[in-house]
């Protein structure tokens, strides 16, 4: 049965010199917080949507493809 497809969410771009994972700059006030989360937030909702497009899209092909193949196979009685 062949798999389908699989995704991993990172945040490679956000180490430090110190390999420190850093998430924002930093921060000195409320608004400035608010600002930075409401960011991640629409960073994250991005990938939410690239990633379960990337799947529905990749599940397709392996369906159609698995679809493909077995309508080609002879069938035995």
């Amino acid at each position: 049965m062949p798999a389908g497809a699989t995704v991993a969410i990172g945040i490679a771009d956000r180490i430090d010199v110190h390999g420190d994972v850093l998430i924002s700059a930093q921060l000195m006030s409320d608004g400035e917080v608010d600002e930075a989360i409401d960011n991640l937030v629409a960073e994250l909702e991005e990938l939410r949507r690239k990633a379960k497009t990337f799947i529905r899209s990749n599940n397709a092909k392996v369906v159609a493809d698995v679809s493909k193949r077995n309508s080609e196979c002879p069938k035995f009685s």
